[in-house]
């Protein structure tokens, strides 16, 4: 089953970081983070994840 999810939480949105770092490589998880909150705060950026179980 495959299931999309909102990003909301700190903790969901580090499960994104691995995928973002192979984008952007000088990111590290902390710089990441900021970007998202600014991004959150100052342009209502939203943050999806596909999510698969068995």
């Amino acid at each position: 089953m495959t299931k999309y999810k909102e990003l909301v939480s700190e903790k969901e949105r580090l499960l994104a970081f691995p995928l973002i770092n192979q984008l952007r490589t000088h990111l590290n998880e902390n710089d990441y983070m900021s970007l998202v909150k600014e991004a959150v705060e100052k342009e209502g950026y939203r943050q999806f994840g596909l999510f698969e179980k068995d």
